[in-house]
């Protein structure tokens, strides 16, 4: 393990305002919000405590428009289809990251042609109002709306990556259409894949210097985004290069500096920051402590490299909202078989095929993070900014310090340990409750437990409720209170490598926890071909919560817990023995709980 290394942490001091840039991920075309296990994995999405995720980037939204007579005078809008899939992520506590992207009715080939140029622009505008009309301009304001998923690119609209004369065309027509509604919206782009592309730099010099063709006015653009990622697609095993999505990034800025200096201070975000281009390509560790070891650290990388140095970096996206395999880029594993799909991403007509999601470490990374609240706490030792090993610290109004550990090489086939001491100063009370969570080999790990069941017990009930119970994130050691003398803690670690760690130090608040509120039942048809009771309730922010328990009664009335592992989500997916009732508690770390839940039924 070699030396060990002290991070000092300073409970008492403040490093500067603290905003999580993380909170996002990707998504497929719009189609998928019309399918149940994509709906499922937004739910789970949602279920993340203090809205761990809150934007969704999604493809193609505008597919779900119709519109009538386009270029005419009569051009209708018809965004009920659209609405419905809104509705439904606004209801799982998420955001639309909002594309302007999509072909209503294949209406739209040349962006260069005038009528066609008018068409988008009025299509823009009608889109924009609706979503104003149907949610208000204050929520509106809050999302983010972005070009064109990468138009140097031909899969999304080869025009623009032959012409970018075209796409300055159609941005020109989105940003009048957009703000011709409301001047309030953020519009940005250019969501790129090429490093500096031909079709980016024009893009840029057009923002800079030149003038939108419907207001004869300077270009707007309220933000930058770029899409960098540590490997090229390819379906062999490829080590995921982290210092080179940050070299890139500052050669974009340095750029920027050079070229357009009024363009030097936009908010700037990668939007698809991934360790390997091509989210279908199957790679195992996808599946393991890897990935999410490997994401904590560009965090970490990106806080320090570009937020700590005034970089304005509002959002860092992992582009992993699908459903999928164990081994491709997905917050949750998909067991089944793959639904039959229409060419736009959308449903066959049929009997809805079976599906059980599982989530994998990457997911639980982001309920790691969602602890990471209030001001920033400075930690002495960590070195350089690029380091395999990093930490992030912060002291929320509960009195809590809450400190995120990571530990990963870039290299896949790497291991170690390394031996810490966590020396803690200023803490606020006499007695703490010390939790700790780990996301490692053997913690939360269902992968692992796959290998071992094999591919054929995926679809077996008793397979399924032990993935299951391997899920969610895994105690490093059970909670308990800790002595603190005049502010002072020391506390030994070994980290492996990859892992992450969250420490929670966190004062006892006296009182039992929120009860859960509105909790309600989901079906559909599990991956072993019986029904799936997803409940989902919304719960408290606690941080000092140890568990949400679940419970259900059958025909004989008692009550009986249903989540084995502890829970800090607030939906659980349950394979019901006949009718039942269920309700659910909180459960706290001092081992208080709070009144039940109403009761929901399931028939």
């Amino acid at each position: 393990m070699g030396e060990g290394i002290t991070l000092r942490v300073d409970a008492g001091a403040d490093a500067g305002p603290f905003t999580p840039f993380w909170e996002a991920t990707g998504f497929a075309d719009a189609a998928c919000l019309e399918r149940p296990d994509y709906l499922q994995q937004l739910r789970l999405a949602g279920s993340i405590p203090r809205r761990g995720i809150r934007h969704v980037r999604i493809h193609s939204l505008l597919d779900l428009v119709y519109a009538p007579g386009l270029g005419g005078d009569a051009q209708g809008f018809d965004g009920s289809r659209l609405f419905v899939g809104i509705d439904a992520l606004r209801e799982r506590g998420l955001q639309p990251f909002f594309e302007v992207m999509g072909n209503p009715g294949g209406g739209f080939k040349d962006f260069n042609d005038a009528r066609e140029l008018r068409a988008w622009r009025r299509l823009v505008e009608d889109l924009a109002r609706g979503l104003i009309r149907r949610y208000g301009s204050a929520e509106v304001r809050s999302w983010y709306f972005e070009t064109w998923n990468e138009p140097d690119c031909e899969n999304y609209w080869a025009q623009f990556s032959r012409d970018p004369g075209a796409f300055l065309a159609y941005y020109d027509a989105t940003e009048n259409g957009l703000h011709a509604a409301d001047p309030a919206l953020r519009l940005g782009g250019p969501g790129g894949m090429a490093h500096l592309s031909p079709t980016v730099r024009a893009f840029l010099a057009h923002c800079d210097r030149g003038l939108n063709r419907f207001t004869l006015q300077p270009v707007r653009c309220d933000f930058l985004s770029l899409h960098e990622k540590g490997a090229p697609p390819t379906s062999e095993e490829m080590d995921p290069d982290s210092i080179g999505i940050l070299e890139r990034e500052r050669q974009y800025l340095a750029y920027l500096r050079q070229q357009h200096p009024r363009l030097a201070g936009l908010p700037l975000m990668n939007d698809e920051c991934d360790p390997q281009v091509g989210w279908r390509d199957i790679h195992s560790w996808h599946a393991t402590a890897f990935y999410a070891a490997w994401a904590a650290k560009t965090i970490g990388q990106h806080l320090r490299v570009f937020v700590d140095t005034g970089v304005n970096y509002p959002l860092l996206v992992n582009d992993n909202g699908f459903t999928g395999t164990w081994g491709q880029r997905t917050l949750c594993a998909r067991l089944g078989p793959e639904p039959e799909m229409e060419p736009l991403g959308g449903l066959k007509s049929g009997p809805e095929s079976p599906f059980s999601l599982v989530k994998k470490p990457i997911f639980n990374l982001m309920v790691l993070l969602s602890y990471l609240r209030g001001r920033r706490l400075p930690i002495l030792g960590l070195g350089d900014p690029e380091a395999d090993l990093g930490a992030i610290a912060t002291a929320g109004e509960d009195g809590g310090v809450a400190m995120l550990l990571y530990n990963c090489t870039d290299r896949l086939r790497s291991s170690r340990r390394t031996r810490l001491c966590l020396k803690f100063r200023n803490l606020p009370a006499s007695w703490m409750l010390c939790l700790h969570w780990r996301i490692a080999e053997g913690w939360g790990d269902p992968f692992r437990l796959w290998q071992i069941l094999g591919p054929r017990q995926e679809r077996e009930e008793a397979s399924l409720r032990l993935l299951r119970d391997h899920q969610e994130l895994a105690w490093l050691a059970e909670p308990h209170e800790i002595a603190i003398r005049r502010g002072r803690l020391d506390l030994p670690l070994d980290l492996p490598q990859p892992g992450v760690d969250l420490l929670l130090l966190i004062p006892d608040p006296g009182q039992a926890p929120e009860a859960p509120s509105k909790l309600s039942v989901e079906r559909h048809i599990s991956a072993c071909g019986r029904p799936e009771a997803l409940l989902h309730w919304r719960g408290g922010s606690e941080r000092g919560l140890r568990s949400f328990v679940v419970e259900s009664a059958g025909a004989d009335g008692e009550w009986r817990r249903v989540n084995n592992p502890d829970l800090q989500c607030s939906a659980w997916i349950d394979l019901p023995q006949g009718p039942r009732r269920y309700r659910v508690r909180a459960l706290d770390s001092w081992g208080r709980t709070s009144p039940p839940t109403e009761i929901v039924a399931w028939e």
